[in-house]
């Protein structure tokens, strides 16, 4: 069922042309913004370590090998750096986009028969939004790192590792979710009871995703994927009753 899944939120996010420009968008901003950033940062670092390796250690072949080992070792952690942080800062750009992509998913590609009005596709309607759908991404993304430190720490922890590695994939499912769940004005009983019920489902779409997110520039695409696929997997475990 699954794999069924990951299948259609490919062909959905490569045929219908309005949520692969939606998709797009932030990712192109933030693209344009970290190369500015990484710029900037990378002539700073090119001079600025220079010039402090040879107030140090002074001019010669030993100061140009020690720059050169530091230059890449700074140059590794940047890269590091900038594709962690890369994830957050497209998430809060990308918030009213995905929130729109995820409705227009469920009105166009999912099972369900029919949607109220106001949920009806608008860019009007998008950035009418706009502040209070990027305040409570921003808000999400704060509980979700909470959430991810206390996962890490598990993971420090040998018998609880696996525990804190499949609630870490949990909650980035949930995160995508909660699109779903804020559209439909779900309580948070509702959610919980929604989470557990799917829990496996939704943690082993969150453990693919999560494993994609982790790898350079494959990550740039692997947001918009997830919000197609977990929009899929709450409209197959909740269409019917929702749709009447």
């Amino acid at each position: 069922m699954s794999l069924t899944r990951f299948s259609k939120t490919f062909s959905i996010l490569l045929k219908d042309r309005l949520i692969l420009c939606m998709a797009l968008v932030p990712i192109l901003i933030g693209l344009s913004l970290y190369i500015l950033l990484g710029k900037k940062i990378y002539e700073w670092l090119t001079v600025s370590g220079q010039e402090m390796i040879k107030g140090i250690i002074g001019e010669g072949a030993g100061a140009n090998f020690i720059y050169s080992v530091l230059f890449i070792l700074a140059t590794g952690l940047l890269f590091f750096i900038v594709n962690w942080t890369f994830v957050m800062v497209v998430s809060i750009l990308s918030a009213p986009f995905n929130d729109t992509i995820s409705s227009l998913v469920e009105k166009r590609h999912s099972a369900m028969s029919k949607m109220d009005e106001d949920q009806e596709f608008s860019f009007k309607k998008v950035f009418k939004n706009l502040w209070k759908i990027v305040l409570n991404e921003c808000k999400k993304v704060s509980f979700i790192f909470v959430l991810t430190a206390l996962a890490l720490a598990l993971g420090f922890i040998p018998m609880l590792a696996p525990v804190g590695f499949l609630l870490s994939a949990l909650l980035l499912a949930i995160q995508f979710l909660d699109y779903s769940w804020c559209r439909h004005e779900w309580t948070v009983r509702e959610c919980l009871k929604d989470c557990f019920r799917n829990i496996f489902s939704y943690t082993f779409g969150g453990v693919f995703f999560m494993l994609l997110m982790a790898l350079p520039l494959i990550n740039l695409a692997a947001m918009p994927l997830a919000v197609v696929y977990f929009t899929l997997a709450w409209v197959d475990k909740n269409g019917e009753t929702v749709g009447r």
